[in-house]
């Protein structure tokens, strides 16, 4: 729960957010009010992860393989364990995941990782975070459409275990940190190839992180996002981990209804 009280002191301090704890929700934890001045309007996060304010929020609904603490050290996330070794030449890095769900309930799998790399790395498909993958063995050629995605050094070795080959030369430690940018994080395959609208509505998007979105809620006002705890984060198919024992805010409500102006006029008021 540190790390989420962190993300959310963050979010105060970074994007001006004004915050209250509210009531309780069936003794299942607290509802947080938040007041956001911006609604986000894309949740992809190959695309969005350059916005400060949707990065923010990307934390409290995506977890990628690695993390970045308060300390600026890089912390293990959805990575259990890693390791590197040479081959024939060449730096190996395998990576094994933790036990973790979406927020439906489906485990998440290495491949869910490669096919958000892969995407990037489309020829067919801008996103400026295609560089955050070049250290990757033969990416940028890919990126380029010299190579085919075939040819790009990201394998599965099983549901969990992710390898990948890195070009010569490759600081693996700071390789290590470029993945934890939010922009890395996986994306599920069966969403995004519904179509172009998957990023653009809150109710079509399976996330992976601490919180889902449960999108419009019809007991708050209208311009309100509403974040639920996902029961899924943090655990195996058997849900042997307590749904409360990562994450112990039930609900998060981000109210876009209020400009900056507004927000900062109700606060004086002592409304907000």
């Amino acid at each position: 729960m540190k790390k989420m009280l962190s993300v959310l002191l963050s979010i105060l301090t970074l994007v001006a957010v004004l915050c209250s704890c509210g009531k309780q929700s069936d003794n299942k934890g607290a509802i947080i009010n938040m007041y956001l001045g911006s609604e986000l309007r894309n949740y992809d996060p190959a695309l969005a992860y350059k916005d400060e304010s949707a990065v923010k929020f990307f934390e409290l609904i995506y977890e990628g393989l690695f993390d970045i603490s308060d300390s600026g050290k890089v912390t293990k996330a959805l990575c259990k364990n890693y390791k590197t070794w040479e081959d024939d030449g060449e730096t190996v890095m395998e990576i094994e995941l933790i036990d973790s769900r979406w927020n439906d309930g489906r485990t998440v799998k290495a491949d869910d990782i490669i096919y958000a790399w892969k995407r990037i790395l489309d020829p067919e498909f801008s996103s400026p975070a295609a560089a955050l993958l070049y250290d990757i063995k033969n990416a940028r050629a890919v990126k380029e459409g010299t190579m085919s995605i075939d040819d790009l050094g990201l394998y599965s070795e099983d549901t969990k275990i992710m390898q990948i080959i890195l070009e010569k030369d490759t600081d693996v430690d700071l390789f290590i940190e470029t993945l934890a940018s939010p922009a890395l994080v996986p994306v599920r395959e069966d969403q995004v190839t519904k179509g172009s609208q998957w990023p653009l509505s809150s109710s079509s998007i399976m996330t992976n992180g601490p919180f889902y979105i449960k999108s419009f809620d019809s007991d708050y006002a209208n311009k309100t996002l509403v974040l639920e705890r996902s029961t899924f984060y943090h655990t195996n198919e058997k849900k042997s981990v307590a749904y409360d024992k990562y994450v112990t805010p039930y609900r998060i409500v981000v109210d876009y209804s209020k400009n900056a102006e507004e927000r900062a006029e109700a606060y004086s008021n002592k409304e907000l």
